[in-house]
């Protein structure tokens, strides 16, 4: 692709006017924090600065800076690698689970097909181009000889069993030449991938996990082995006739060899020049063809599933690290590895579970705090520009990872905020410059949400989200003392299985609670079980009458009045779809369905403005939905957002026109809501 076509996509994409589907409102724009568990990395054979990154469910992203911005380039589900034509600018593929291809960089994508068959790498054949293929996970590989017109199979195919399921896919320059790694070893065609012959001669039984072909010298291929007592890379200098054993990579793990090698790339400017990312020891790299390894990349070591070198620049390398606090994400270096930088700018690959915006709003201070359910708190000064993770005390975290999946600031006393991370809990009292770690195993169960009472810093809810006693559990919890000890709540009974709790803004001790109806045995569920109270939970009146769905997962309470009251519905293993938004007037005496446009959806998140009759609702598949006239009508208003899933929808407490969103691909704004 030229470089102002590139420059072009990259505006639009910037602008949000590339999106997976219609929507009314363009301006969603990504606040991070960046990174993610990079699964694939591929540099543009003809600019070393142009590289496509692949984050599996949150899709696939583009830089044309050589990792310094990058542009969401495909929403959906990205399973496998971006391939690239080496002839036709702009011409791109996709492995989705089927396979996808762009003429135009991206822009729009056609679908090929294949979607059966579990497509986990597609590849280009560099000395025909119009020749494709696409390595499937339960039958072998397909190709095409048109461009991805159609597909074949071979007449000759792999046999059945562990060698059907293809992990790995190399293609030399050689025509006609290819190679698989499968769960039995590797395979090679030498007629465009029409007929299979095994080519594992001296490889040990196992899966092979990585495989990479040296661009200088095509019979140099090498291959990353999973075997229970021999984890290694090996080497083939015959074309995959023969193989030997390399020294390393030295992976500290179980067993002799320990971790599994995961990704390989060979320098184009010579074969004996090897990148290989590993599952628990990071990044190496040998210069000798494997007979001396040294440790590269970020440290410390950490899971690298993706490793590319530019085929214009060899010292050009790039590193996808899966995890790590605040290693995830694109590293790059310029300098043949001596030296590494960090470039996720615009890389939305975290799972943002919680988010909590200051009674002043994110514009002035400028404060968000966001959890990651798998990454930990963070906190932004400046309206979500930058941001800096906390370290949270306590010897009982989790190792490695603290799985946040909610954020309540007290709207009492803003000072006190606290993090939920299911069977832990801390507190901040002083704006989080310290934290202490109130609540952890084994004092009692898990909690799926926490609210703070608007009267009481301290009164905290919860719940434990489930009860394997069917109707007779009580799974709503009550603390008076800011988390540190908890006690059944006096509740009717919720079901098996409690979802939401809010309280009315302007009635402080009125508060709505939602569970689930269902039989005592299975806790499968028949209808929701909602209640309100209106003095702060010593009594409760039953508030469900006419809402006929599975289950009420989010509420949210108008404002002003706090007998209007939004329900979005969900489902469950046996009623996998919800029903919309469901509303209240009468503070849920009687309900009725908020308009049509939603009916059918599973709702995960629902906010009120205070803009009268201004409604957002966020359905199943990340999707946002926007009513202006208390969900009489919903206008879809995704436009730029790119995640699977949203989890929480928060309105500027400063600016009721600014809206956020904690979704799979980390927090977003939208400003000027209209």
């Amino acid at each position: 692709m030229p470089i102002f076509a590139k420059r072009l996509v990259l505006l639009l994409l910037l602008a949000g006017l590339l999106t997976a589907g219609p929507s009314t409102a363009a301006g969603w724009t990504p606040l991070g924090p960046f990174g993610g568990s990079v699964q694939t990395l591929t540099v543009d054979p003809g600019d070393a600065r142009v590289l496509y990154a692949t984050l599996g469910a949150q899709g696939a992203f583009q830089s044309v800076d050589g990792g310094a911005t990058w542009v969401p380039l495909h929403a959906g589900v990205a399973e496998g690698n971006v391939a690239v034509d080496p002839s036709r600018h702009g011409t791109l593929y996709l492995a989705s689970g089927g396979v996808q291809k762009s003429t135009d960089g991206g822009v729009h994508w056609t679908d090929l097909g294949l979607k059966a068959y579990g497509i986990i790498a597609v590849a280009v054949d560099p000395a025909r181009p119009s020749r494709l293929y696409a390595a499937s996970s339960v039958n072998g590989v397909f190709r095409s000889a048109d461009g991805g017109a159609s597909w074949q199979l071979a007449r000759q195919p792999l046999p059945a069993g562990s060698a059907s399921h293809v992990t790995a896919l190399a293609v030399p320059r050689s025509g006609g030449i290819v190679y698989a790694g499968t769960g039995d070893g590797v395979f090679k065609s030498v007629d465009g991938g029409l007929s299979w012959r095994p080519a594992s001669q001296g490889l040990p039984p196992g899966a092979i996990l990585a495989l990479a072909v040296a661009p200088s010298d095509p019979k140099t291929v090498y291959a990353g082995v999973n075997n229970n007592s021999d984890k290694a890379v090996y080497r083939s200098t015959d074309g995959g006739g023969s193989w030997r054993r390399t020294a390393g990579p030295p992976l500290p793990g179980p067993g002799p060899e320990g971790g599994s090698v995961l990704a390989l790339a060979v320098s184009p400017a010579s074969p004996r020049t090897v990148w290989a990312g590993t599952d628990s020891s990071g990044l190496f790299l040998t210069t000798d063809g494997g007979a001396h390894w040294t440790a590269q990349g970020p440290r410390p070591p950490r899971f690298v599933l993706a490793v590319a070198v530019a085929p214009s620049s060899p010292r050009a390398v790039y590193a996808g690290v899966a995890q790590g606090l605040d290693l995830s994400g694109v590293f790059a270096s310029a300098d043949g590895g001596a030296t590494w930088t960090r470039r996720n700018q615009g890389l939305d690959g975290l799972d943002a579970r919680a988010l909590a915006i200051p009674p002043g709003g994110s514009g002035s201070p400028g404060v968000l705090w966001a959890g990651l359910f798998d990454q930990g708190l963070f906190r932004s000064g400046n309206g979500g520009r930058r941001w800096a993770r906390v370290a949270l005390p306590g010897p009982s975290q989790p190792p490695g990872s603290i799985p946040l999946v909610d954020l309540e600031l007290a709207p009492s006393d803003p000072s006190i905020l606290y993090a939920l991370a299911l069977r832990w809990l801390w507190r901040t009292e002083d704006g989080g410059a310290s934290w202490t770690e109130v609540y952890a195993p084994p004092t009692g169960p898990a909690l799926q949400f926490l609210r703070v009472d608007p009267a009481d810093p301290f009164h905290l809810w919860g719940s434990s989200g489930f009860s394997p006693f069917g109707s007779s559990g009580i799974p709503l919890l009550r603390s008076t003392d800011g988390g540190e000890t908890w006690s059944p709540a006096a509740t009717p009974n919720l079901g098996c299985e409690v979802f939401d709790l809010q309280f009315a803004p302007s009635s402080p001790s009125t508060l709505y609670v939602a569970g689930a109806r269902s039989d005592a045995f299975s806790c499968k569920l028949t209808r929701a079980s909602l209640f309100r109270s209106t003095d702060d939970g010593s009594t409760w009146t039953e508030a469900d009458a006419g809402l006929a769905v599975p289950s009420a997962r989010a509420l949210a309470v108008d404002p002003v009045d706090p007998r209007l009251v939004y329900a979005g519905t969900g489902g469950d293993y046996y009623h996998p779809q919800g029903d919309g938004v469901w509303k209240s007037t009468d503070g849920g005496a009687s309900w009725t369905r908020a308009g049509n446009a939603l009916a059918g959806k599973t709702v995960t998140a629902v906010v009120s403005s205070p803009v009268s009759g201004v409604v957002w609702a966020a359905v199943e598949g990340g999707r946002i939905f926007r009513s202006g006239d208390g969900g009489a009508t919903w206008q879809d208003s995704t436009g730029g957002l790119q995640a699977f899933q949203v989890y929480r929808l928060e309105i500027d407490p400063a600016d009721p026109r600014r809206l956020y969103a904690a979704t799979s691909g980390g927090i977003w704004t939208l400003e000027d809501a209209p």
